[in-house]
């Protein structure tokens, strides 16, 4: 089973196109010298079975598409994949009354911790901590499980209990923001010493760092050191699970 990360940035992506502060990742990914980053996207293989999670970087061929959640990018462009069967949580709410986030037409919603059968591959829906319904997916071929895990604040503890009874040999998990950002749980999206103690408290051995921020990214560029087992996802990178 294989975990192709089409787009590992967050929903500005990098460059982001309303930074303009030269020091920043986003000023060497437009001059060619950084990492460009699309919005998230990833595809899993295994055997003749190919689904894709979410639709920020465009349309993924694709017998299936798996939905993290409503917010456009995430669940936008969903015209490209007219035809393409899809699951995702229950539909959108309002968000502080002011903005709505419904479920694109022929989405087929899924409980938490329900499972899917896709071809070769069981797939799990997992709860999340986000402003709106979100859910990860982990996925399975009966012999490896990797775990898609965005948008989120760490990971909540039901999520955290079902990924311990069910260890991964991979997690790819929101990480949007440097240590310390104070505005991270009211976005749902993770820190770089919040989303570490989560995989510390699932107990996983290889992760991944999806979701970035121009920010974090700086903070990667300028030296910031990572653990044992945890790397930084990037675009079009391929990982065996």
């Amino acid at each position: 089973m294989r975990l192709i990360v089409c787009g590992s940035g967050d929903a500005h992506g990098i460059p982001r196109p309303d930074c303009a502060d030269p020091d920043c990742a986003c000023a060497r990914a437009r001059r060619g010298a950084g990492t460009v980053r699309r919005q998230s996207c990833a595809v899993v293989e295994a055997a003749d079975t190919r689904i894709a999670i979410d639709t920020g970087s465009g349309f993924q061929p694709c017998a299936a598409l798996l939905l993290t959640h409503y917010h456009p990018d995430h669940a936008g462009r969903r015209e490209a994949f007219a035809g393409v069967p899809a699951w995702g949580p229950d539909p959108g709410c309002e968000v502080a009354g002011l903005e709505r986030f419904p479920a694109p037409d022929a989405v087929q919603f899924v409980a938490p911790f329900a499972t899917l059968r896709i071809g070769a591959l069981q797939c799990t829906a997992l709860p999340l901590n986000h402003p709106i319904p979100a859910m990860g997916w982990a996925i399975s071929d009966g012999r490896q499980r990797l775990a898609w895990l965005t948008d989120s604040y760490g990971i909540p503890a039901p999520t955290i209990a079902w990924l311990r009874a069910h260890p991964c040999s991979l997690i790819a998990l929101d990480t949007t923001f440097p240590p310390g950002e104070p505005s991270a749980p009211r976005k749902g999206h993770g820190t770089l010493d919040v989303s570490l103690a989560a995989l510390a408290a699932v107990g996983a051995r290889r992760a991944l760092l999806i979701h970035i921020g121009h920010r974090l990214q700086r903070w990667l560029e300028a030296g910031g050191a990572l653990p044992e087992g945890v790397a930084v996802a990037r675009d079009g990178e391929s990982y065996d699970a």
